[in-house]
């Protein structure tokens, strides 16, 4: 139905003299159009609206409203929507702040005030609504930051007891705090729901995803705060998806919250509630997430477990209670026997005493299984080459965990790895420095080779340069540590050749590097006396040549060499560099008391690195200032090499296809030098 059939159909208009008024026509490009105003259009609007509305319409094929000239819009400037604007925040901000005030003062009394902050959320107000959200969300979280506890409330239920008034008010009051923080979290789930969507339609405002950002942060705020309080396990659970969001500020934000909750988190409650949905998560996404949700678990405390410790407690236990009903069996005598129950009994309670160690070590013995669940998961498949970068990483970092019974099955798959080519440098040193702890540690008893391995490592140690590989060194710095230092089983063949290629490497690092490097070099030389041989340039021993493009440590003949690098590196332009280069090449004894070396050589390759990093943008030790008066240097060179020039003989200076230039400035410099000395 057209607009003015309703309209003639309400208000019941005939085509008389008394209800139209015609008007001039308009010529447009279909001709002329009449135009005709109806007069009861005022008193249907009064009728139907119950307003006062000044308004004609006028027709012509379609009906086009007129307004009135008293009913034109009124003009609001920009600074006066603005501030009305700002009028509504003061508002809100002064309700807001008198609400939690009295909550601070007086929880008790004033609980009832969390439900007028929380409806507050609840009104929509288009000018001021996603600050107003804002200002609430803000100050509910300090609120409740700072009401509520470090424990756990439990859910008692005490039907017909008979309560103190203290006890019955403290249950109330912790039911309704629960209450209201429920309803808190339920907005802030809400609120950040905008944030889950894969691609934002266009009604997802940026204001809309702002405030979905700052709800994820609050969620985070409590869970660092509350870690042990009710629903943590709830939080973590919600933010574990947003650790693969397509927003990297999202995934940085989630992913630091939980790297902070697992380095503070002692008692691995919660640190192994989030371990379990990351495990859940990425499984359900075969393995194909985003790199922080591998990365965020490196923050994981596992260093301290001993995975054999929880068997000899049940052992012990075990053995104890045996015990206890042998006694009970064959005791005749009731003094002896009460005498020895006693005894056994205080085991057993010092034994339960441990219950809260056993818990705890517990929690991290199943963060740890779960933990390397998710890293040979993702080694058989492989498919994301970063994801697989951070799962080799964390082998590495956790390998001191990884239970015997897997060990010659990890080396396995490893090795497979280094044999693959799709693999990039910093994936094959962690998987050789995995190898390498495992060696280590427990290579007498797995009778594994470790010679191939000597080799992978002997081929990329040229790959690492000053270069974007620089950020390897670190890694480097701990493998060879491992290898040639702590282990200590090489042959002198590959000894020889680690020790050569190692230097020949630390002509390409920055200082830092460098240092580390020649430190080694220092701690092999004291372990391997027949090292020295690379420091004598006269004596060769066998036939042969060194072959420094072979990638095979036992067959490149590094005897036949010397350590000539230790000589370039004196004239490194670190001083630090230079005084270790010269005391490694003078066969460690040339010290001269030097107490900046003395420093350097307490030192740990590790603790080097961290001491000299070059990007911290400090110099070690700090060069000094020195006041030279560069002009009048100047100018002196400037009248000599002035002179130098015109005593050239051009005629004689071209006579053989060879002219040394530096050798004829030289000795005009000194010819000039001498006769400036005789006149003065």
């Amino acid at each position: 139905m057209r607009f003015e059939d309703a309209y003639l159909k309400t208000v019941n208009i005939n085509n008389d003299s008394t209800n139209v008024k015609l008007l001039l026509p308009t010529k447009n490009e279909k001709g002329l159009l009449e135009k005709r105003m109806f007069k009861g259009l005022r008193k249907a609007k009064k009728k139907n609206d119950n307003a006062t509305v000044n308004q004609k319409v006028t027709e012509s094929h379609e009906f086009e409203p007129t307004l009135n000239k008293n009913d034109e819009p009124k003009v609001v400037s920009l600074v006066q929507l603005l501030s009305k604007r700002e009028e509504k925040i003061k508002l809100f901000r002064y309700q807001i702040g008198i609400l939690s005030s009295e909550i601070l003062e007086n929880p008790t009394e004033k609980l009832y005030n969390f439900q007028t902050l929380l409806n507050i959320i609840k009104k929509y107000d288009p000018d001021v609504h996603i600050t107003v959200q804002k200002l609430v969300i803000a100050s509910l979280l300090e609120i409740f930051k700072d009401l509520l506890p470090f424990y756990t409330i439990k859910s008692i239920n005490d039907e017909g007891t008979k309560l103190k008034k203290e006890t019955l008010a403290l249950r109330n009051f912790e039911s309704s705090l629960l209450k209201y923080y429920k309803q808190y979290l339920q907005k802030l789930e809400k609120i950040s729901g905008v944030l889950k969507q894969k691609q934002h339609s266009q009604d997802s405002k940026k204001q809309n995803i702002l405030l979905g950002t700052f709800a994820i942060k609050s969620m985070c705020d409590l869970l660092l705060t509350k870690p042990y309080f009710n629903f943590a396990s709830n939080i973590s659970h919600y933010l574990v998806p947003f650790l693969n969001n397509h927003s990297r500020s999202i995934r940085t934000l989630v992913a630091t919250c939980f790297g902070q909750v697992f380095k503070e988190d002692k008692k691995g409650e919660i640190s192994l509630n989030i371990v379990q949905g990351l495990n859940k998560f990425i499984k359900a996404h075969k393995n194909i997430v985003h790199m922080e949700t591998i990365s965020v678990m490196l923050n994981l405390r596992l260093q301290q477990i001993d995975l054999d410790k929880e068997k000899e407690v049940e052992l012990k236990n075990h053995k104890l209670m045996a015990h206890k009903n042998r006694i009970r069996a064959l005791s005749k005598k009731e003094r002896k026997r009460k005498a020895k129950l006693e005894g056994i009994e205080k085991e057993l309670l010092e034994t339960k005493g441990n219950e809260n160690q056993l818990k705890k070590q517990q929690n991290f013995t199943d963060i740890a299984n779960i933990l390397f669940t998710i890293y040979f998961r993702i080694l058989k498949q492989a498919s994301n080459n970063n994801v697989l970068t951070v799962c080799l990483e964390g082998l590495s970092k956790f390998s001191d965990c990884i239970n015997i019974d897997i060990y010659q099955d990890l080396i396995h798959v490893l090795d497979g790895l280094l044999k693959q080519d799709n693999l990039t440098l910093k994936q094959r040193l962690h998987c050789i420095y995995t190898i390498s702890i495992i060696i280590s540690k427990q290579g007498s008893v797995l009778n594994i080779d470790p010679t191939r391995f000597y080799t992978h490592l002997y081929k990329y140690l040229l790959d690492v340069d000053i270069g974007k590989n620089n950020v390897n060194i670190e890694i480097i710095v701990k493998i060879l540590r491992l290898l040639l230092i702590t282990r200590r089983n090489g042959t002198q063949k590959c000894i020889l050749a680690f020790l050569k290629r190692t230097c020949t490497m630390a002509l390409s690092l920055h200082h830092d590097g460098t240092l580390a490097i020649l430190t080694i070099c220092r701690l092999v030389m004291q372990n391997y006396k027949t090292a020295n041989i690379l420091l004598d340039t006269d004596c060769t021993i066998g036939d042969g040549s060194y072959l420094p493009e072979l990638d095979d440590p036992e067959y490149c003949n590094a005897h036949c060499t010397s350590l000539w690098e230790t000589v370039a590196l004196q004239r490194h332009y670190h001083t630090s560099v230079g005084m270790l280069s010269k005391y490694v090449a003078s066969d460690l004894t040339d010290r001269k008391n030097n107490e900046m070396l003395t420093n350097i050589l307490k030192l740990s390759p590790e603790s080097i690195l961290n001491e000299y990093e070059v990007f911290i943008g400090k110099f070690k030790p700090t060069i000094p200032f020195k006041n030279v008066n560069y002009s009048k240097n100047l100018k002196n060179l400037a009248n000599n090499f002035d002179s130098s020039v015109y005593k050239v003989n051009l005629n004689d200076s071209f006579e053989d296809t060879y002219y040394d230039f530096y050798k004829e400035m030289k000795n005009n410099y000194r010819q000039n030098c001498i006769e400036n000395e005789s006149v003065n």
